[in-house]
């Protein structure tokens, strides 16, 4: 007997998921029963119909005929239950033996082949039923976000006291600002603000009173406040809104702020030398020539200005003879960095290294940039003493101490303590011979005695512990010689000196 299988069998169908998508249990019962009725699979020829409508077959069917209509690109979308199959060289549906065989080989296959193959499958599967506990989580969430959306509203159009509005800023609540539409109202809000001491109500209160009217009118009412217009002046500078923190600063007379805040935003500004100099001398016409207190200032800034004037030319004059390679000072020592941007003693070393003995109507002379930037004796001779022993130039050196005396003769005398020459001609490698002659002109005998032992001059420990008449430390220190040796026969020669008259 042949089995009737209807397109919609009450076995299969998943009212559920029908549900889900709209249509109710009693119209899928009711469509279910009505296909039963009307449409069986042992009287539906093979009759199928491409996308268009057209029929797939050969010859012309009547209306009574096409019973039913199955499209071939597409697989057809069973409910829960029901295996389907897709063949291109078969328009029939599968019977009941081939769909038992299907779902005995659906037992074999691996877990991702029982993946959901509709819709309704995938609802199913994926709905979850929510416990009353989360439910009544999520109407009590709902509840309270309506009750502050409705109160925001309310809030909004609604003009409160301003220390109810300060309360609510303070304590994090939703607060409006857009009620209070008179001047009154919103300097009462600052005043309020200031009187419970609140940063954040206060900043709040500054923002919209500066949003809300003309700047002239926010100048004059924020400039009477003191701690509002510090909280005001704080926030420019951490919103390096620094622009109007300077306009601001002038406002209040604190032009010296005002000033220094113009020659940072200068200095770390642009690295071009060009640029720098163009904005540095504007920041001197407009903040430091205009106040009579910043005079000091107004001088280092001319200075630093006149620097970078000076150093540009000599950085071009001794790029170009450091390309041509035919200056000896530069083969021996190349320069490691350019000069420009560095400090008035910096530009000293660098000359005194490079362009020693230069006219001083030379821009690049030692003498002329102490005179220009007014150094004094003692930074030039230490500058001059350090970078001269390093190229190990000892005549320029000793030249640097020669001074007249009253009679027209010379002596070697230092704004500089001998002890530090010295130190500078060790740490240059100098050679015995130099250290010895500079030794000799240390006052204190302690101290001369102390670093001459030290550096191994043993000459100058000689002579000193001669002039001190010390015969015994004499002694001591000459058995510490090596036989033989020049040191050796000098400190020999000196303990059988006749004329020496030792105290011990």
């Amino acid at each position: 007997m042949k089995q009737k299988a209807s397109i919609f069998d009450d076995d299969d169908v998943d009212v559920s998921s029908f549900q889900l998508l709209g249509v109710s249990g009693s119209k899928v019962k009711n469509l279910s029963k009505s296909m039963k009725e009307s449409i069986s699979f042992d009287a539906i020829e093979e009759d199928a119909i491409n996308w268009d409508g057209s029929s797939t077959c050969s010859g012309s069917s009547t209306a009574s005929d096409l019973k039913s209509a199955r499209y071939r690109p597409g697989q057809l979308l069973a409910p829960s239950g029901v295996s389907t199959s897709r063949n291109s060289s078969s328009s029939s549906l599968p019977d009941s033996k081939t769909s038992s065989t299907i779902v005995k080989q659906d037992h074999g296959k691996s877990a991702s082949d029982h993946l959901p193959k509709s819709i309704a499958d995938a609802v199913k599967v994926q709905t979850k039923t929510a416990t009353n506990t989360e439910v009544a989580k999520l109407e009590a969430e709902a509840q309270f976000l309506r009750r502050q959306l409705n109160q925001s509203k309310r809030d909004r159009y609604e003009k409160l006291h301003v220390r109810d509005t300060v309360k609510r800023i303070l304590l994090g609540e939703p607060y409006s600002l857009e009620c209070y539409r008179s001047k009154e109202d919103k300097l009462a809000l600052l005043d309020t603000a200031v009187a419970m001491h609140d940063g954040n109500a206060i900043m709040a209160a500054v923002l919209f009173l500066k949003s809300t009217v003309k700047t002239q009118i926010f100048n004059q009412e924020i400039m009477s406040r003191a701690v509002a217009v510090n909280h005001y002046l704080e926030y420019l500078r951490s919103t390096r809104e620094y622009s109007q923190l300077a306009d601001m600063l002038g406002l209040l007379g604190r032009t010296e702020e005002a000033a220094m805040l113009k020659y940072k935003q200068v200095i770390r500004g642009s690295t071009d030398p060009q640029t720098k100099i163009r904005n540095l001398k504007q920041c001197l016409t407009a903040h430091f020539r205009t106040d009579p207190d910043l005079v000091q200032e107004m001088t280092q800034v001319h200075d630093q200005v006149s620097l970078l004037e000076t150093q540009l030319p000599i950085e071009e004059y001794d790029c170009q003879l450091e390309k041509e390679g035919k200056t000896t000072i530069f083969k021996d020592f190349p320069r490691t960095r350019s000069i420009v941007g560095t400090s008035a003693l910096s530009t000293l070393y660098y000359c005194c290294f490079y362009h020693y003995g230069l006219p001083e109507n030379n821009l690049a002379s030692p003498m002329a940039i102490k005179k220009q930037f007014r150094l004094t004796d003692k930074q030039y001779l230490w500058v001059a003493l350090s970078s001269r022993s390093r190229i190990r130039h000892w005549n320029d050196i000793e030249v640097l101490f020669h001074t007249k005396s009253w009679f027209g003769g010379s002596k070697l005398k230092s704004p500089i303590a001998f002890e530090r020459v010295v130190d500078v001609l060790f740490r240059t490698a100098a050679p015995p011979e130099i250290l010895s002659k500079y030794l000799k002109l240390v006052e204190n005998t302690e101290e001369r005695l102390s670093l001459s032992k030290k550096l191994k001059c043993h000459t100058v420990v000689i002579d000193t512990l001669v002039a001190a008449r010390d015969r015994q430390g004499l002694l001591a220190y000459a058995s510490k010689l090596e036989m033989g040796t020049n040191d050796h026969m000098l400190a020999q020669e000196a303990l059988r000196s006749p004329g020496t008259r030792w105290k011990n």
